[in-house]
């Protein structure tokens, strides 16, 4: 089975690999297309008096739901959560926020609702949902389902993730293992804007929280101590406890507006074409901090900024190698190092950009959009054998030439796999 969570990889070479990575977060005003989807979302910063904290999660339970996808032969290949984020006017369609990674390389879906009703009584209904789009670099999916029956269903309520503090008491409801839903964990905000980078899907900018999260729990909500969504779970360390990191709600909420206001029907209603984040790039390359020698007989070192890891499909393949590519291959013996990037930004003219941290080249990349180009200057850093070098031990040097590599960026555009 699939895993449902995405680990955070740190990696630790003899000689120093930092990932320095970047990701602005900020919540953007959407022109998104009403005739196609006119949804109501709740947003509400208001504290709620008068009731307990057991009456609160109580009460944000029904808004969370399991989500399961599978392929066409009913198998299933993933097992996460989600949030009811928000509804037709009409009432008759119901929108979820899940993670990418939770839908990906999946092409069928359902998911699992509680319903609480007068007495008590507690109920799991099942229902059928459709892919309605995925922003990859954002790590979140939109799931639409149709009202079944006169049961109530709940819209979960957004707080600003803007304002979150360090230090703050948070909740998380989820579907660890993909077979204990609902399941409540307690904790405390430990970070607001952690840098870090996650497995496949590149880097984030993420709440830091020690509220338990597990395979399952991908996907679900992040609540503040007044039951207000403040983030969507997506990663967290598999070996340690209490490291656990989530989207802030204002991100996730951006990009599953602006997947919506993309999305194209046909004359029967149902989705043609998957919503994207428009200018969302399929670049997808992710860098560190790399320490080597500066020459092949030389006992010197030099800082370079690598290329550590390329996404699947990126724009960048054949054409950059990165150290993640040079590890597992026996066939490369080398690795890009950034010297330069030339790109155009989203004002003024195109720029050539000295690069001397990931920090900075990661900003840039992480900015650049689709339906541009650009022109990374790099240098090899290659690896030598044992036998091959005065050196006795294998180790990485930095070349001397230097290549000039052009990528045209395109949009990312989420597709269901076709095997």
């Amino acid at each position: 089975m699939k895993k449902a969570s995405r680990t955070i990889v740190a990696i630790v070479l003899s000689i120093a690999i930092l990932f320095a990575l970047s990701m602005t977060a900020c919540y953007i005003p959407l022109s998104k297309n009403e005739t196609t989807y006119d949804i109501v979302i709740n947003v509400d910063d208001t504290i709620p008096t008068g009731k307990t904290f057991s009456q609160i999660v109580y009460e944000a339970r029904t808004c969370c739901v399991d989500v399961y996808a599978g392929n066409t032969f009913g198998r299933l290949g993933s097992a996460g959560s989600g949030v009811i984020f928000g509804a037709s006017k009409t009432g008759t369609e119901y929108y979820i926020i899940t993670n990418h990674h939770v839908i990906d390389d999946q092409n069928s879906f359902r998911v699992t609702l509680l319903f609480i009703d007068g007495a008590g009584n507690e109920s799991n209904v099942d229902y059928e949902a459709e892919l309605i789009g995925s922003s990859k670099s954002n790590d979140i999916a939109v799931l639409r389902i149709a009202k079944q029956g006169l049961e109530t269903i709940t819209v979960a309520t957004f707080g600003d993730s803007n304002k979150i503090k360090v230090g703050n008491d948070v909740f998380a409801i989820g579907n660890p293992l993909g077979v204990l839903g609902g399941t409540v964990s307690k904790g405390i905000i430990s970070a607001t804007e952690r840098l870090t980078y996650v497995e496949g899907i590149g880097n984030m900018r993420l709440i830091q929280t020690d509220t338990a999260t597990y395979q399952g729990s991908s996907g679900g909500a992040l609540f503040n101590e007044y039951g207000k969504v403040i983030g969507i779970t997506n990663a967290g360390y598999s070996y340690y406890d209490g490291l656990n990191f989530a989207i802030p709600s204002n991100v996730a909420l951006n990009a599953a507006e602006r997947i919506l206001g993309t999305v194209e029907k046909n004359a029967s209603g149902n989705v043609s074409s998957f919503g994207y984040v428009e200018g969302e790039s399929q670049l997808g390359i992710s860098t560190g901090d790399y320490v080597c020698y500066d020459g092949y007989n030389s006992y010197g070192r030099v800082a370079v900024v690598s290329v550590m890891e390329l996404t699947d499909n990126s724009d960048a393949k054949d054409k950059l190698v990165s150290y993640q590519a040079c590890s597992k291959s026996l066939s490369t013996n080398y690795f890009h190092s950034i010297k330069s990037i030339e790109y155009k930004p989203e004002t003024g003219n195109r720029r050539e950009v000295d690069v001397t941290s990931s920090d900075q080249a990661q900003e840039i990349l992480n900015n650049v959009q689709a339906g541009t180009s650009i022109t990374i200057k790099a240098r090899r850093v290659i690896q030598v054998l044992p036998g091959d070098s005065i050196y006795g031990a294998d180790f990485f040097y930095l070349s001397d030439q230097t290549e000039s590599i052009q990528i045209d960026v395109t949009q990312f555009k989420h597709t269901l796999p076709t095997a």
